[in-house]
């Protein structure tokens, strides 16, 4: 579990509950208004991931909570994650 939230982690946050997203793809953040290089994209959803504040679903594709969780890790049902996957392959 993750204590603090370096500067890259809470612009991710903002950025995110700003466009009320609940899913990032990788890629979507070095097109963004964050405009990360694919190398720091890709550690700062490592980082966020291990330390349970976001749930990757499958390679390149992650789950982001509404909201921080409050003083633990994040899961998501699995309903949710397979709603996400579902939508994501276009219901395929």
């Amino acid at each position: 579990m993750k204590q603090n939230l370096g500067r890259l982690e809470a612009q991710f946050f903002a950025y995110v509950q700003m466009r009320k997203l609940r899913t990032v793809r990788s890629g979507d953040l070095t097109a963004s208004v964050l405009r990360l290089k694919p190398n720091q994209e890709r550690k700062l959803l490592s980082r966020l991931s291990r330390g349970g504040l976001i749930a990757r679903v499958r390679q390149g594709f992650n789950l982001v909570p509404p909201r921080l969780p409050l003083g633990g890790a994040w899961t998501p049902n699995e309903a949710e994650a397979l709603n996400a996957l579902m939508q994501d392959a276009k219901g395929r």
